[in-house]
C-alpha cells in the first residue's frame, strides 16, 4: 500500500509526500499523479521519507522520470541504496 500526499503546490513546484511501498499497482498510480502535478507546475520533488521499499518496476519509473523534471528528497537509506543500486 502506498499513500501520496501532495503537501505542497505552487506553479514552480509539486512535492508529493509518499509513504508506504512502492509496488504492484502503486507504480502506475504514481506515474499518472506525478503527470497531474507535473501539468501544474514546473517540478515534482518525490519526499521519500516515509517510503519503506520500492519495487523493480517502481524503481525503473523513477529512474525515468528523473529525467523529467523530477526531485527526490528525503530517502531512507535502505531507499537510497535501492535508487543507487544497478539499473
Amino acid at each position: 500500500m502506498l499513500r501520496i500526499e501532495v503537501v505542497e503546490a505552487t506553479r514552480d513546484r509539486t512535492t508529493l509526500l509518499l509513504e508506504g511501498d512502492l509496488v504492484g499497482p502503486w507504480v502506475a498510480v504514481l506515474e499518472r499523479t506525478w503527470r497531474e502535478a507535473l501539468a501544474r507546475s514546473t517540478t515534482v520533488r518525490l519526499d521519500l521519507t516515509g517510503v519503506g521499499y520500492i519495487g523493480r518496476k517502481g524503481l525503473d519509473l523513477i529512474r525515468r522520470l528523473a529525467d523529467q523534471r523530477l526531485a527526490i528528497v528525503n530517502c531512507q537509506p535502505f531507499v537510497a541504496l535501492q535508487l543507487r543500486g544497478s539499473p
